[in-house]
């Protein structure tokens, strides 16, 4: 099991697995409506163990062609993080969904007036369908964005299951922004995992700190030969 982790092919698998993961989090926690603290309470140590069980030598590497396929696996990892953050319930509802007529019953409204000189208010919207049924999860809104009055009959797109809440068909049209930068981040990460994980590390890894410069070598230092002196004839 081991030597065939340690293999090409078990290396590119350990990064791919090791740089998707955190955006997988970031896509349960846009699924489910975590809050900001619990996304980061599951994306930090998620991050750390994908570093720490890296292969060994991914991020230390000698020679910059080497390292340029190590950072654009970190820049592909970020965009798929923050493409699943901010779009993996609209590409859901976009793929899955269809669009069907709600009736809003109500709404709660959150007040966050912690800042002096601005206040921000969250206005979340309860659904039910027409035969009085409730819709699983709400539609929630910031001061300034509302779209919904209660009474009204609008129309949401919606997910079969309903594990995921609904939303306006107007911002479900938009999934294909970050669908986009998620299967071009998906393809960049895995060519670029391909490249570095077929090269192996070096026998003696890096620091992950190393100066610069190049130390010369002082070049020895010419004797100087004196000239030959033109004896003078004696005086006679």
């Amino acid at each position: 099991m081991n030597s065939a982790l340690r293999g090409p092919s078990g290396r590119r698998l350990t990064l791919v697995a090791g740089m998707v993961a955190p955006g997988l989090v970031a896509a349960v926690a846009d699924l489910r409506g975590w809050p900001t603290w619990l996304l980061l309470l599951g994306v930090v140590p998620t991050a750390v163990a994908a570093g720490v069980l890296a292969p060994a030598g991914t991020w230390r590497r000698e020679d910059e062609y080497d390292r340029a396929p190590v950072t654009r696996m970190v820049v592909a990892a970020i965009v798929f993080f923050g493409a699943m953050h901010f779009g993996a319930r609209l590409i859901v509802l976009g793929v899955f969904g269809r669009t069907e007529t709600a009736h809003v019953s109500g709404v709660d409204i959150t007040v966050d007036d912690r800042h002096r000189d601005r206040y921000s208010r969250e206005n979340c919207y309860r659904l039910t369908r027409l035969d009085g049924s409730p819709l699983p999860g709400t539609i929630c809104r910031t001061s300034g964005g509302d779209d919904f009055s209660v009474g009204d009959d609008v129309a949401v797109r919606l997910e079969p299951t309903g594990l995921v809440a609904p939303e306006a068909p107007g911002r479900v049209r938009y999934a294909w922004i970050p669908g986009g930068l998620a299967l071009a981040a998906l393809a960049g990460l895995g060519w670029s995992a391909w490249v570095a994980g077929g090269t192996p590390p070096p026998e003696k890894p890096l620091p992950l700190w190393q100066p610069t410069y190049v130390r010369q070598v002082a070049r020895p230092r010419r004797r100087r030969v004196p000239k030959a002196v033109r004896k003078r004839p004696p005086r006679r």
